[in-house]
């Protein structure tokens, strides 16, 4: 334990503060080595271990981890007895030891992890609980706001404590802090404050505020960053530039990914509707027979396709357009202020640019694609815009490939197809199946109540005659992905009247008819897709009725 607290002594003369981890273990150490027997003394209790802990709290430990320790064995007991078991096997006896016990540890371990993030990305955060009370205040917030750990652990959240004021220094009460706002709303919030030292020095600090929330909603806390934006001469620094850029780009191509795309076309499509004479134009373009890419040419070769078409369409395309990755070998350009016959033109300069496109370690390989095209028009969302986009890429693939295609609002429904992803079945897909259920008409709803929980579907009606529910979750703009819990479905469930009253009155649980219809929520680009995903869904309710 002595060569630990050493240790942590030297690199703070050298001006380091030690990791989170080592302090961890400097803790767990020192718990150690005094919860077992010694030539020159005995095991101490736990209780005395605790108070000698507490008491070196701020010098030589962190004050938060020995709270938080004695908060665990407070609510959990001590690890281990000290008393005629040495440690090694009270650890053993304490490990996980059921599946519920090893997700716990394995959910402690991420916690940890967090907490290194948030310890090394900003420059200080605290936690408090669902009354407020402060459970974590680590060492960049001592730095930072010139408070110790030991000054505000376990009191009550306010904001004197910080004495939070808003950017031309008029204090704000409680309600109007950032910590209160997002414990209210369920909900992150960032903004710009400043914050008064113990010394009286004034900072501007940007505050994230963060709730804890359990899978059902519930509120256990707030988690509230600091970052400080006086101690450089940017008021955003380079490295949190570097962090922000990272998570608005796809991982392999550098491009914007789906997410930012997304947010980039919802702005565009919230431009037009305040000013309609000034359009902007959306490209889809799609890598020809890529499939048979990654078949015959290998994995590597296929992500330095993808990787040449990406550097490609930015090397290609205007400043003020976005190009990103919508997913696989997709990609979309967003072109504000141009009309569809120019990206029309701009779209085929794209794909002759492709056709001269070649891979390194791959001479034979020769890349095309295909390209659909649309503007925005009157009445458009994000979701008509692209899927009417993507169907004129469709149009291109269906009819040869290595081609442009356009299409506007008139020629989609000239075509016999809505512009909407409506629930309706008009023009939607939908997937009709009968069976019999082998159980009693009384037990019908609590088969279907099983379902309904293993599942995770949210009802929607419920009458004697049928049963309205929704499965899966769907996405800002309406498209499937590849998961089941990203291909969202409508599902209706129809009770017939039991099979066999007069014929079968022998039959001590007589059949009941039931009726299922499945309906795309959102829009599926294809229709093989939805009918797997539609066909998986009636076997499972079939096995959950036990029906013929």
């Amino acid at each position: 334990s002595q060569a630990t607290f050493a240790s942590s002594d030297a690199l703070k003369r050298q001006g380091r503060e030690p990791h989170q981890g080592a302090r961890i273990l400097a803790v767990a150490d020192a718990y150690e080595s005094l919860s077992a027997e010694q030539v020159y003394r005995p095991a101490r209790p736990h209780d005395e271990i605790m108070k000698i802990l507490t008491d070196a709290a701020g010098t030589q430990f962190d004050g938060n981890i020995v709270c938080a320790l004695a908060r665990c064995i407070a609510l959990n007991g001590a690890p281990f007895d000290a008393h005629g078991r040495d440690f090694d096997d009270g650890i053993r006896q304490r490990g996980p030891s059921t599946t519920e016990e090893a997700l716990e540890a394995n959910a402690l371990c991420q916690i940890f992890s967090h907490l290194y993030l948030l310890e090394n990305l900003y420059d200080g955060f605290l936690i408090v609980d669902p009354d407020l009370r402060v459970l974590v205040w680590n060492r960049g917030a001592e730095s930072l706001l010139g408070k110790l750990a030991g000054e505000v652990l376990g009191a009550k959240w306010s904001s004197r404590l910080l004495r939070y004021a808003d950017r031309t220094g008029a204090p704000l009460g409680d309600h109007q802090c950032p910590l209160v706002q997002a414990f209210d709303a369920h909900g992150p919030l960032s903004v710009e404050l400043q914050l008064t030292r113990t010394d009286n020095r004034s900072l501007q600090v940007e505050v994230q505020a963060i709730p804890i929330l359990d899978d059902d909603g519930g509120c256990h806390g707030v988690i509230e960053i600091y970052r400080d934006l006086t101690r450089s001469g940017s008021r955003r620094p380079h490295e949190f530039r570097e962090l922000k850029l990272a998570a608005s780009r796809d991982a392999l191509t550098s491009v914007a990914n789906r997410g930012e795309l997304e947010t980039q076309l919802a702005a565009l499509v919230g431009e037009f509707q305040k000013n309609p004479h000034d359009p902007f134009s959306v490209i889809f373009a799609d890598a020809d027979h890529f499939k048979a890419v990654n078949d015959t040419f290998g994995h590597a070769i296929g992500d330095q396709v993808l990787v040449d078409l990406a550097r490609l369409l930015r090397q290609e395309t205007y400043s003020g357009e976005t190009v990103g990755r919508y997913g696989g070998e997709e990609f979309v350009v967003l072109c504000p202020s141009t009309g569809i016959e120019d990206a029309v033109r701009r779209a085929e300069r794209l794909r002759n640019a492709i056709r001269g496109l070649k891979v390194a370690g791959a001479d034979r390989l020769r890349v095309t694609a295909s390209f659909g095209v649309t503007e925005v028009e009157h009445g458009d969302s994000v979701e008509s815009v692209l899927r009417r986009a993507d169907k004129a890429l469709y149009t291109a693939k269906q009819t040869g490939r290595d081609k442009t295609c356009s299409l506007t609002n008139s020629q989609l429904i000239a075509s016999g197809e809505s512009n909407e992803a409506t629930d309706t079945e008009n023009g939607q897909l939908l997937l009709t199946s009968w069976f019999h259920a082998v159980v009693a008409a009384d037990m019908v709803v609590y088969k279907l109540g099983g379902y309904v929980h293993d599942h995770h579907a949210q009802l929607v009606e419920v009458t004697s005659e049928r049963v309205l529910m929704r499965q899966g979750y769907r996405s800002l703009l309406g498209f499937w992905g590849r998961s089941a819990a990203s291909q969202p479905v409508e599902i209706e469930v129809l009770f017939g009247n039991p099979l066999g009253a007069q014929s079968e009155r022998r039959r001590a649980t007589p059949k009941i008819s039931i009726g299922v219809k499945i309906r795309p929520l959102g829009w599926v680009r294809n229709r093989k897709v939805f009918l797997d995903r539609a066909h998986k869904v009636v076997r499972e309710l079939k096995h959950y009725f036990a029906a013929d």
